[in-house]
């Protein structure tokens, strides 16, 4: 088309209106798929924000369930250690109760070896019956201790000393027995040695004493409460 003719046709009013439609058009268009990517931009950047808010949330409870499985884990640990403690203190109360079984049941058989006497009382006052379990039973109560006490007593000063050496390992026994059975030891031999002054208070005179001087023989040691620090029986000495 020639230049004139182009130009005579933009002169023509149909022609230009027909242009400026299009134009328009295409500006309207434009400015609609404009719109449409902001719409859609502002859509993206929504969900990409609440996107991120997920992934802090879900790093967050993340971290938490950590530190929870790192507790549980700690727990576990102090529980195990503490199992470990506790199986060896059970080991060790299980060696000592059946090697404290065991002396007893040795002690049980001496004790049948003793002269008529002694086990009368002792049968009539500690030990009903004749078996082991009245044996323990019997030696574990802290009434019994007076009462085996005053027989070892009677067969030191009847000079029946195979009597004494086992009734005395009974009278020790019973009372490894009565403080075993408490939080605290309740009684206690009372210490006693040759050269030691008498002392009225914790001693008395056996066979053969002077009225007062230093001990120079132990018959007997006695022994007392230590929750009231009574004395219950003190110990029979010879003085010199």
């Amino acid at each position: 088309m020639l230049k004139d003719d182009l130009l005579w046709l933009l002169d023509d009013e149909d022609v230009r209106r027909k242009i400026s439609a299009i134009a328009s058009g295409s500006r309207i268009s434009a400015d609609s798929n404009l719109q449409n990517f902001r719409v859609e931009n502002y859509r993206l950047q929504s969900e990409l924000s609440k996107a991120d808010q997920r992934e802090k949330n879900l790093q967050s409870k993340i971290f938490q369930l950590q530190s929870s499985l790192d507790d549980a884990q700690n727990s576990c640990r102090r529980l195990e250690s503490k199992n470990s403690q506790l199986k060896k203190s059970c080991d060790e109360l299980q060696a000592q109760l059946d090697l404290q079984l065991g002396r007893g049941w040795q002690l049980f058989q001496d004790y049948q070896r003793l002269g008529w006497h002694p086990r009368q009382i002792l049968q009539t006052g500690v030990f009903p019956h004749n078996s082991f379990m009245s044996f323990i039973c019997g030696g574990a109560q802290a009434s019994s201790l007076e009462t085996i006490w005053d027989v070892v007593r009677e067969a030191v000063l009847g000079g029946d000393n195979s009597d004494a050496q086992i009734l005395w390992q009974i009278f020790q026994y019973a009372v490894e027995l009565v403080n075993s059975a408490k939080a605290q030891a309740s009684y206690e031999i009372l210490p006693v040695q040759a050269g030691d002054r008498f002392d009225s208070d914790f001693h008395v005179e056996g066979p053969n004493s002077r009225a007062q001087g230093s001990i120079a023989q132990i018959y007997l040691p006695g022994f007392k409460n230590t929750y009231n620090n009574r004395i219950i029986r003190k110990s029979l000495v010879r003085v010199s």
